[in-house]
């Protein structure tokens, strides 16, 4: 076996993963039993000789262009200088590599500027869009100590439980956290429970000690 690794345009690796993905899943459908992993393997192998694809009659059909969110952060020095300061998940861009991507999916959707300081309070259980998209670039992946799933796949946690009965006002930027499925999990069957902090978040257990050793109690809000 060989190892293989590539440098790819961002859209282009990403159209090429979502490929070799379909061409697994229809291997399975064939009757390969390889684990998954294997058969990506074998599905990108297979886009060396393309007349084998065929061969297979494994329908692939065309893939219709997607629509991707890129969230950008940018200050008066970025546009001054001519880049793009930071895209979420992929890093720097420059204005010139944006706008060739923008040309090539050929629709786009320009979200307001937000105020990530609003301590805007709504009267209801699930937070609005633009709150939930606060949050999500305040502190970018779930708060537990040490976990980094990505804040878009976390569920928006209410640090105190929200409480149907209770006061107005008991959803804000403030009172809401990403968790990811398994530590929201834990924190709503097994007790552990956590708060705000002017530097992030403080865990404690069900007995009131941290519950993953001494170095990981505090979780800085984005760090």
């Amino acid at each position: 076996t060989t190892d293989v690794y590539a440098r790819l345009d961002t859209l282009e690796a990403q159209a090429l993963d979502e490929t070799v993905s379909d061409l697994a899943v229809r291997l399975g459908r064939l009757g390969d039993t390889s684990p998954l992993d294997t058969r990506r393997a074998t599905a990108l192998g297979m886009l060396a000789d393309p007349q084998h694809v065929l061969d297979l009659d494994l329908d692939v059909p065309a893939r219709p262009v997607s629509t991707p969110t890129l969230f950008l952060h940018v200050d008066a020095d970025d546009l001054e200088t001519g880049t793009a300061g930071s895209i979420e998940q992929l890093g720097p861009a420059t204005l010139t590599l944006i706008a060739e991507w923008l040309h090539r999916v050929g629709k786009v959707r320009i979200q307001p500027v937000l105020d990530t300081a609003s301590t805007q309070a709504v009267d209801r259980h699930d937070p609005p869009e633009w709150m939930q998209t606060l949050v999500v670039l305040r502190d970018k992946h779930c708060v537990f100590p040490g976990c980094r799933t990505d804040a878009r796949s976390c569920d928006l946690d209410h640090i105190a439980p929200y409480d149907e009965h209770g006061p107005p006002g008991q959803t804000s930027p403030s009172s809401l956290a990403p968790l990811c499925r398994r530590h929201h999990n834990r924190k709503t069957h097994h007790g552990w429970r956590y708060r705000r902090t002017d530097t992030g978040y403080e865990w404690l257990s069900l007995l009131g000690r941290d519950p993953l050793g001494p170095q990981l109690n505090s979780r800085r809000a984005g760090v």
